[in-house]
């Protein structure tokens, strides 16, 4: 892989708290989404990305440059921060325009890139107004804008639809997206949301007690988790013991058994959900175990609580490791490395 950001054994000790070692590398142009519960650790990654705190060992490297030792404003990254710091004397567009005035641009190059990156994110109509009366969705296009106008390498992303309801949160996802397709900037996004991560992200990469328990294409791993952490995280899996194995079970591979088709497993129907574009059924095994089924909502026509259900697995199951044994290098389907605390 043509490597944008390489991140080479980071690590940071701050009292109980433990980053790392962390090693990881990005592409020009790649989305990542870091997921993982709140307190693993990963504003401080970002954070150690872009200048904010320093790591006891280990090394940055942006476009080939070592970037470990740099102030933030010379390392070529773009950090927006899960609260949108804005400045209240300026206007929208004096927000915006902020960084490009340190670093000396022309005034008219400058009033371009600013219009440019307003239209972009749809707050053109934005631009003269005072940044008290923002909505929050507003206030996060504003602060991601002040970061893109500057057209950095690598962009890092906080939460950014944290604090966001309905159609807040969908039009800012939406917009994310758009600047992505139309600036193709390398980004790091932090999340502790699967929906989040299953809509905006490339390649996805989940933490959690200061590892990185998995990395890989969105699709591979929620489909096809690297272990236990994982699999339950991402979204109420089926993890059984097999021989004295650990394997997981997508609930959207299991079906009720038709007449004269094989059961693999046999139990009880303890509840159905009707979820609307499907339907969760939970049977309970006779050894106590609940599996959780996804099914068209067709499928539960005739099922009763408490009735015999077997159950039909339409693709075998997928064998979990343990979280010990990654290697620790991009892009192994599994590299740990990461931290905790955030």
């Amino acid at each position: 892989m043509n490597t944008l950001l390489s991140i080479e054994g980071l690590t940071l000790a701050r009292g109980g708290f433990v980053l790392g070692p962390v090693s990881l590398a990005l592409g020009p142009g790649e989305r990542l989404v870091l997921l993982g519960p709140s307190g693993g650790g990963k504003t401080t990654l970002l954070r150690c990305l872009c200048g904010l705190a320093a790591p006891d060992e280990g090394r940055i490297r942006l476009q080939g440059r070592d970037v470990s030792d740099l102030p933030p404003e010379r390392r070529d990254v773009g950090y927006v921060p899960q609260a949108a710091t804005l400045f209240p004397h300026l206007d929208v567009a004096g927000n915006v325009a902020f960084g490009l005035r340190s670093i000396g641009l022309p005034a008219g190059e400058r009033a371009a890139r600013v219009a440019g990156v307003l239209e972009l994110l749809g707050i053109a109509p934005l631009a003269r107004r005072r940044t008290a009366g923002l909505s929050g969705g507003e206030a996060k296009r504003v602060a991601l804008a002040r970061s893109l106008v500057l057209r950095p390498s690598l962009l890092l992303l906080d939460e950014p639809l944290a604090g966001l309801d309905g159609r807040a949160r969908d039009s800012m996802a939406e917009a994310l997206r758009e600047a992505w397709e139309s600036t193709r900037t390398a980004t790091i996004h932090v999340t502790h949301d699967r929906e989040e991560a299953w809509l905006l992200a490339g390649r996805c990469a989940v933490m959690d007690g200061g590892r990185l328990m998995q990395d890989g294409p969105i699709e591979e791993v929620f489909r096809r988790p690297a272990n236990r952490f994982v699999a339950e995280f991402l979204g109420g899996g089926n993890v059984l013991g097999t021989e004295g194995n650990l394997v997981y079970v997508r609930p959207e591979d299991l079906v009720p058994a038709a007449p004269g088709e094989e059961a693999h497993y046999a139990g009880t129907l303890t509840a159905v959900t009707d979820r609307g574009a499907f339907a969760e059924l939970r049977v309970r095994l006779p050894d106590g175990t609940v599996l959780l089924a996804r099914v068209p909502p067709a499928a539960i026509r005739g099922l009763a609580h408490g009735s015999p259900l077997p159950l039909h697995r339409r693709a075998p199951p997928h064998p979990l490791g343990d979280v010990r044994t990654f290697s620790p290098f991009w892009p192994s389907p599994g590299s740990p490395a990461v931290e905790k605390g955030d």
